[in-house]
């Protein structure tokens, strides 16, 4: 599983990596991110699953927007967990993210 998205910054080397480790080891990949991001768009495109959770923002968003986003992280964690996202990954990667990510 991997988790990056939002940005091209975010999303494109997640990309690499996950051709990367299909290329190198048969690995089946699947990604995490939300509705808002660019992995909407390309990581279907380059033929990944990608399961799609509902989070907030911390990064350049009002104080307001960033405490709502923290006091929803566990409903987030628990979707993750309720759907069982990328059902039994064997790793688990990020790219770019600086703040908590429910599925990691």
């Amino acid at each position: 599983m991997i988790a990056g998205g939002g940005t091209g910054g975010h999303v494109i080397p997640a990309l690499a990596i996950a051709g990367a480790l299909k290329s190198a080891y048969n690995a089946e990949v699947c990604f995490l991110g939300t509705a808002r991001g660019m992995e909407t768009r390309l990581v279907p495109q380059a033929g990944y699953a990608l399961e799609l959770i509902d989070v907030g923002q911390l990064n350049r968003v009002s104080r307001a927007t960033q405490l709502k986003t923290l006091v929803a992280l566990p409903r987030g964690i628990w979707h993750c967990f309720g759907r069982r996202v990328c059902v039994r990954a064997g790793h688990v990667g990020r790219t770019g993210q600086t703040h908590p990510h429910p599925g990691v």
